[in-house]
């Protein structure tokens, strides 16, 4: 009987201190709003006013003048090495991988932090291998780059 009581008192304080908060609004009427009749203050004028009538606002239409096209400005010459022929017939030479640490297991595969080295650069990565035995001619590999 005591938490029903203390429960009721409480929500009957809450009550008082948000029924006592009032909201103000914070942005000024533009020149085409008017107050609602509402927030008119009633001590203030004996008689209402009339509505203020708006303005008719239409769309007019307005003369542009559109730009020509110009030429687009070259930042620098894209030569053949960023194409894919060039890419295929390079001729890159990789290392051998390199085993760093052994991570936890996944649900049915070993997780390793591995690096090789390509072009001058230390690539490092996350292998993950397969518990399964691997089908002839052994797993083919799947390569996510980002970066």
């Amino acid at each position: 009987m005591r938490l029903i009581y203390r429960h009721s008192v409480i929500l009957f304080i809450l009550l008082l201190i948000t029924t006592g908060c009032s909201f103000q609004a914070s942005t000024p009427l533009s020149k085409y709003q008017t107050k609602p009749a509402a927030l008119e203050n009633s001590a203030h004028t004996a008689h209402p006013e009339a509505p203020t009538v708006l303005p008719d606002l239409k769309p007019t239409s307005t003369s542009t003048i559109t730009p020509s096209p110009m030429p687009t400005e070259i930042v620098f010459e894209i030569g053949q090495e960023l194409t894919i022929k060039y890419l295929r017939e390079m001729e890159i030479r990789g290392s051998e991988i390199i085993f760093h640490e052994r991570l936890s297991p996944g649900y049915s595969y070993a997780r390793h932090l591995v690096s090789y080295s390509s072009e001058g650069n230390q690539v490092y990565g996350l292998l993950t291998i397969p518990f399964a035995e691997p089908p002839e001619g052994g797993y083919k590999a799947i390569v996510f780059n980002h970066g």
